[in-house]
């Protein structure tokens, strides 16, 4: 069985279902953030869905970068307050937030080409909801390894 052959996707379209292995051609790409709770759309295959590997990254990097400098700024001010009686404690938000930035930035756009790999090799829709819920691991796997003894035994 040829999954790349174009007679079986026109096949499929004839009786009235989306082929898997073509996108639609009429398929743009969903408006950031998309997420939708399960269950609400009236049609099915009507739920935003990402389709190509730029999409897939697009969103990672975005729901990481937000995740992750949120928790990041979130200690900067914790710290700011411990160091409110030196020279520059106001600068501990600052170099937390460039910090986990860039912490982002890089494991944001190696889950995201990650992902969007393997979706697309697969053939596969990605919700809206995965990226989210990547970016969400990887802020608290950055919680976690915040605690000595807990990354000492990991």
């Amino acid at each position: 069985m040829s999954f790349g052959n174009r007679d079986d996707a026109d096949t499929v379209r004839r009786f009235g279902e989306i082929s898997a292995f073509f996108p639609p051609p009429d398929h743009e790409s969903p408006p950031f953030p998309s997420l939708y709770w399960p269950g609400t759309y009236p049609a099915p295959n009507s739920a935003p869905v990402l389709l190509y590997r730029s999409e897939v990254w697009h969103f990672t990097i975005i729901w990481t970068l937000i995740l992750v400098c949120s928790i990041y700024v979130l200690a900067g001010f914790w710290a700011m307050l411990s160091l409110r009686d030196r020279r520059f404690g106001w600068a501990a938000p600052l170099m937390f937030a460039l910090v986990g930035g860039l912490g982002a930035l890089v494991g944001g756009t190696v889950a995201g080409i990650a992902l969007g790999t393997i979706y697309d090799v697969g053939y596969f829709r990605m919700s809206t909801w995965v990226p989210f819920c990547w970016a969400l691991t990887q802020a608290l796997i950055s919680i976690v390894n915040s605690y000595s003894t807990i990354s000492t035994v990991l």
